[in-house]
């Protein structure tokens, strides 16, 4: 007895043993290797490789020591030296702690196992014996197959009961459509086989069919159910069915199979109009998948985000003979928008005219409008009048100094507004994995050459002080926005000489220009214009 098995090229052998290595398969095609380690029995790999090996990105904030990863529509924030981890807002943990090694950091597997990457990829990831393997949500599976000297068999491991209907195509071609089947991989199977020359799987409108072609010498075929198996059998003049079945031996699974015995083919999706004819059947090389790089996007607009501060009810700051705040922070948005839009930016302001607007609803407008960035507009107020000038503020757990968190202090007070009320001990503690701490690097870059425009802007008459007018405070505002985020103060309305400026709508002018010179610029060292 001659015995055949198609081997799908050896993905996860057992006998595997780490080179500080793993390798990564898409439906059997080899997508390269990561480097990797094992602590605690468990596997860590790299997982900024890993991401950009599923055609993702990543980026890694070395202040905060966290790493943003992006694939498709997962999203996940990774802090070094914690189990907390971030997965589409929601917070989730790791089996073991992520870790940090020369600015790289290291997770746990089962990181990549995830339901939401599967469902975001489309497919499914697994791990085994130290080999990743990308494959498709399958529910049939080509086991192996067989040849006997009068009769061979091909076997296939159906993972629930599917309805399938027969049909002869003519005397050597045989079809099978299965109702809701979703074979493990698309294309053709050469057997070189006296009975049967090949198989193909390929889609038949919603579902999906097998298609076989028998060899010359066959007589007769047939496909049953055998328990979970589903059995295609071909034999020669005079071995029927029968003979067929009480000659067909225990099932070996084989686990991992090839898209062929041709060590050539690379491809895994077969040309619609290359099926059966005499000659073989070629399958058409796939195109190789795109990869998402972490560089700017220079063929589209920058997206930006103006927050007009306060509105309606929440006035912001107040003193007599002074427009309010709110009236001065739309004035300089508004200004500062039309100068964006005249650009060629993509922007939208979160009010554009006295209406209230909950602080966790400007984020939110802001994430849904898939911002680039996300600059908030306000005027300053203090205690002391003698406190005056231009500042701008990113986000950070703790504040630059007193006078930064009295600012952000005064400027929460807005929560007070809000019919719904906000758990900050729960929001604090989740945002602390959040993008936002994330993107403080960027946010501060933003922050610098907003200052630096403002400062070299002629005609505001508001003091830029070079050295002290970059802050860092916990602004609830900038919680949650998914982008490089500032809060711009552009004066001190409760400092005499500041409030006189504000009120002055040539000066609120000149702010909106200093502060958009500096949007421009930023945009530019960033490789977006």
């Amino acid at each position: 007895m001659k015995k055949v098995l198609i081997s799908f090229v050896l993905l996860c052998m057992s006998a595997f043993a780490f080179s500080n290595e793993v390798n990564i398969f898409d439906s059997g095609k080899s997508k390269g290797s990561v480097r990797s380690y094992i602590n605690y029995s468990t596997v860590f790999v790299d997982a900024q490789a890993m991401a950009k090996k599923l055609g993702g990105e990543s980026q890694f904030f070395a202040q905060s020591k966290q790493m943003r990863i992006k694939i498709k529509s997962f999203t996940a924030v990774i802090n070094a030296g914690k189990t907390e981890i971030i997965v589409n807002g929601q917070q989730e943990k790791l089996s073991l702690p992520a870790e940090i090694t020369k600015s790289k950091i290291y997770i746990p597997v089962d990181f990549f196992l995830h339901k939401a990457l599967s469902e975001a990829l489309g497919r499914q990831l697994l791990f085994s014996d130290g080999k990743f393997c990308l494959e498709r949500f399958y529910n049939i599976e080509y086991l192996n197959s067989e040849t006997f000297n009068t009769h061979s068999i091909v076997v296939f491991d159906m993972k629930k009961d599917l309805p399938f209907t027969k049909t002869v195509k003519n005397k050597r071609v045989a079809e099978v459509e299965i109702q809701g089947g979703i074979f493990k991989r698309i294309g053709t199977v050469r057997l070189k086989d006296k009975f049967i020359n090949n198989f193909t799987v390929k889609k038949c409108g919603d579902n999906e069919c097998i298609r076989f072609l028998t060899s010359p010498k066959t007589d007769g075929w047939s496909l049953e159910k055998e328990g979970r198996n589903l059995v295609f059998k071909a034999w020669e003049k005079g071995f029927g069915a029968a003979a067929a079945d009480a000659s067909l031996p225990a099932v070996k699974r084989e686990d991992n199979i090839s898209q062929s015995d041709d060590e050539d083919d690379d491809g895994e999706i077969l040309a619609e109009d290359s099926f059966f004819s005499s000659s073989a059947v070629v399958i058409a090389r796939a195109k190789p998948s795109a990869v998402q790089t972490t560089s700017k996007n220079t063929k589209r607009k920058m997206k930006i985000v103006i927050d007009p501060g306060h509105g309606g009810k929440d006035p912001g700051a107040t003193r007599k003979y002074s427009s309010t705040e709110k009236d001065i922070n739309l004035w300089i948005a508004k200004e500062l928008y039309a100068l964006l839009k005249k650009k060629g930016f993509d922007v939208k302001l979160t009010r554009d005219n006295d209406t209230f607007l909950a602080l966790n609803q400007r984020s939110k407008i802001s994430n849904e409008f898939d911002a680039d960035l996300f600059v908030s507009i306000h005027a300053n107020a203090s205690k002391k009048t003698a406190a005056q000038g231009f500042e701008v503020y990113f986000r950070s757990e703790k504040a630059t100094d007193s006078e930064a968190a009295e600012t952000a202090a005064f400027e929460n007070e807005a929560l007070q507004y809000e019919d719904t009320k906000i758990n900050l001990a729960f929001a604090d503690k989740l945002l602390q994995f959040l993008a936002v701490n994330e993107y403080i690097n960027e946010s501060s870059k933003l922050a610098g050459h907003v200052r630096n425009s403002v400062k070299a802007t002629a005609g505001t008459g508001i003091r830029v002080n070079p050295n002290s007018s970059i802050k860092q405070a916990n602004f609830y505002v900038l919680k949650g926005v998914d982008s490089p985020a500032i809060l711009v103060e552009c004066g001190y309305i409760s400092n005499p000489s500041d409030r006189k400026q504000l009120n002055t709508k040539a000066v609120r002018n000149k702010l909106a220009e200093g502060i958009y010179k500096g949007i421009l610029s930023y945009a530019k060292a960033e490789g977006w214009q």
